[in-house]
């Protein structure tokens, strides 16, 4: 006996075994008479007297039952019709003497009288005491009425198809046919393979897959019946006899040169399913079953082809295709194809485990496992059951199944990994003795395993405490016998994931930040000489050509927006006197330079242009208190160890006096002290 190939609800074959208390209640139904209730549910007109004494309220006859009132039943020991042997998804039944439905699991007997729905997505089937099975299709009610024994090892089973679509997968019948009636029609069924659906008008459509001809009876027509033979269909409008036979669709032919799929764990699978036109095809059906016969999912198409989300799993699926025309007469189905949809998956580098989902980005050195019974190769490398992934970029991973069948490939997007070093680029520069603390952490986008080390070249001591899975804290010292050139590499299963260059012996770069993020103080002391020239407010009125000399004591506060230009402001007060006269004269002048500078190793040159203002105060022949704007040019050269810099300035100084302009030059040493990253 063949399984039904559709969203079925099954009853066992023989239950015979199986007793059960009949129903004790009925609900009447419009149109039932107490003749009709003695045949239809209680299996034989005989029992008609029985069912008048069991209900005395009806009185003398003739009886007008009234929808919904409830009939007692007689008393009795009664076999199953039918048992819901295969149901899946939102399957109900519902009793005679019930108005509810119930929720339904497979091996639910069924007696007569009873209803089995199925909902959307789900499928039924029920097998009747005559081992005949009928499979149901989505959102389909049939209603059970028999088998019923009227003689002696001759057995009719009867469903009525209230609505949806029945499939009879029916084997060689030694008794009565299977009768399946709907609102317009009544087919006998033999063996074979027939699709038996009511439309919401009424009318019925016989479709003869596979056997014997189906005989097919309008009812409530006076007409003759048809006989369908195999290929054809019949349909059937409420109160008409049947229409003549025609030719179902052709069968749809399969066209699909891949017939498995991979999906990474956790991401969603799907099959692309693809088949040859038929012209005469309005939609196609597609039924998807699993290694049991349930059917998973069925859907109708326009075109002929469908992209379809299905579950991964370790047993094939069976796939067919039937073509349904504009009348809704539908084929045969395909052969049955066989799919896989197999869980690949993705161990990330520095682990050992597959991810539970696989991110959108995947880092490289990270390996695809293939799934069980496939090997699979990135780009052009050779097959295994776990390839590595060394190469950035999307990658193509191709699989074959152990058959030799070809397997859809699929892409993975491989990312690098580098060492971010905060406050830091390029290289990690320390001066010859500078000891740096530098905090690091591994960056991808993709995942990374904890199972990972920090390696730094041999020669250059370090030491190493770790902060998170990613996140390293790593001291390096730069001893006189360390090399010049070294890195930090992080490694994950002896694999290189990402390395950072160390250079010794050369000062690092300040880094393209902000303003601000690297500034300095400092102090200075030199010698100051202004030569008054025409300024003769500056100094005697009767010698305009004086000259001023002495000591200068200053601080400074700079800060670097670029590695090589940034601000510096000054205050500096001078002890000075007079050269070529008695006394002395204080200068007190604050300023402001722009620098540009050039870095190299622990040494910087540079050249700086300022202004700002100068207030001469003294005693002695002619000097008196003066404020003039002052402006400079100047040359520095620097030498840094660590964060100190020691440094030398020389300027030139231009003062704009109310009468004349005063010339100087100054000379200064000093240190200064790096703040910032």
């Amino acid at each position: 006996m063949r399984r039904a190939i559709a969203i079925s609800i099954v009853l066992a074959a023989a239950p015979a075994a199986a007793q059960s208390p009949a129903e004790s209640s009925y609900v009447v139904e419009a149109g039932d008479t107490c003749l009709g209730i003695a045949v239809r549910v209680l299996g034989d007109r005989d029992q008609l007297e029985a069912l008048h004494k069991e209900n005395p309220q009806l009185g003398p006859l003739p009886h007008n039952l009234v929808a919904g009132s409830v009939l007692k039943l007689p008393t009795r020991t009664t076999t199953p019709d039918a048992q819901l042997t295969r149901a899946r998804g939102d399957v109900k039944i519902r009793k005679a003497s019930s108005p509810a439905w119930d929720v339904a699991a497979s091996g639910a007997f069924m007696f007569r009288a009873w209803r089995a729905w199925s909902g959307e997505q789900s499928t039924a089937e029920l097998s009747f005491r005559n081992d005949s099975r009928l499979g149901m299709r989505e959102r389909t009610i049939v209603v059970v009425y028999g088998p019923e024994k009227k003689l002696a090892k001759v057995i009719t089973a009867t469903a009525e198809l209230a609505q949806g679509t029945l499939e009879a997968r029916l084997g060689d019948l030694d008794g009565k046919p299977v009768v399946v009636r709907t609102p317009s029609a009544e087919t006998d069924l033999r063996a074979g393979d027939v699709v038996v659906s009511t439309a919401t008008t009424g009318a019925s459509i016989v479709a003869n897959h596979r056997g014997t001809a189906v005989a097919v009876r309008g009812r409530g027509s006076k007409g003759k019946g048809v006989s369908v033979g195999v290929g054809m269909g019949s349909r059937v409008l409420p109160g008409k006899a049947p229409e003549p036979p025609r030719p179902l669709p052709a069968v749809p032919a399969w066209s699909m040169p891949v017939t498995a799929w991979v999906a990474l764990r956790g991401a969603p699978s799907h099959a692309d399913l693809g088949w040859a036109a038929v012209p005469t095809a309005a939609t196609y059906r597609v039924a998807v079953r699993d290694a049991a016969g349930e059917v998973v999912t069925a859907q109708v198409v326009q075109t002929p082809m469908l992209s379809i989300a299905l579950p991964v799993s370790a047993d094939p699926y069976r796939v067919t295709v039937s073509a349904i025309d504009a009348d809704g007469f539908e084929s045969a189905p395909s052969a049955s194809l066989a799919i896989t949809l197999a869980e690949g998956g993705i161990v990330p580098i520095g682990s050992s485990t597959p991810l539970a989902e696989v991110p959108a980005h995947v880092t490289a050195g990270s390996a695809v496992v293939a799934p069980r019974g496939m090997t699979c190769r990135a780009g052009g490398g050779s097959t295994a059951d776990r390839t590595v992934l060394s190469a950035a970029g999307p990658t193509t991973i191709a699989c074959t199944t152990a058959d030799g069948r070809t397997v859809a490939p699929f892409v993975v997007d491989v990312v690098g990994a580098s060492i971010e070093v905060a406050g830091a680029r390029g290289d990690l520069v320390l001066a010859r003795g500078e000891r740096r603390t530098f905090p690091i952490e591994i960056a991808s986008g993709g995942a990374i395993g904890d199972q990972i080390d920090v390696d730094v070249t041999a020669g250059i001591p370090s030491s190493m405490k770790r902060l998170g899975p990613t996140r390293f804290e790593v001291t390096l010292t730069a001893s006189d016998d360390a090399p010049e050139q070294g890195a930090i590499t992080i490694l994950a299963g002896g694999a290189t994931l990402a390395s950072r260059r160390i250079t010794i012996g050369r000062a690092a770069m300040p880094p393209a930040v902000g303003r601000g993020d690297r500034w300095s103080l400092g102090v200075l002391g030199g010698y100051h000489y202004l030569a008054l020239g025409s300024a003769a407010d500056l100094g005697d009125p009767d010698r305009p050509g004086d000259e001023l000399a002495g000591g200068i004591l200053g601080g400074i506060r700079g800060g670097w927006s670029r590695s090589w230009l940034g601000l510096e402001a000054e205050a500096a007060f001078a002890n000075v006197a007079h050269v070529t006269t008695s006394g002395h004269a204080t200068v007190l002048a604050t300023r402001l330079f722009v620098q540009a500078r050039r870095v190299s190793g622990p040494t910087t040159l540079g050249v700086s242009v300022g202004a700002g203002v100068q207030t001469v105060t003294g005693s002695g022949i002619g000097t008196h208190h003066d404020t003039d704007p002052v402006g400079s040019l100047g040359v520095l050269a620097a030498y840094r160890r660590g964060r100190i810099s020691y440094r030398l300035d020389v300027r030139y100084d231009l003062c704009a006096a109310t009468d004349g302009v005063a010339q100087g030059i100054d000379a200064s040493v000093g240190a200064s002290f790096e703040f910032g990253r």
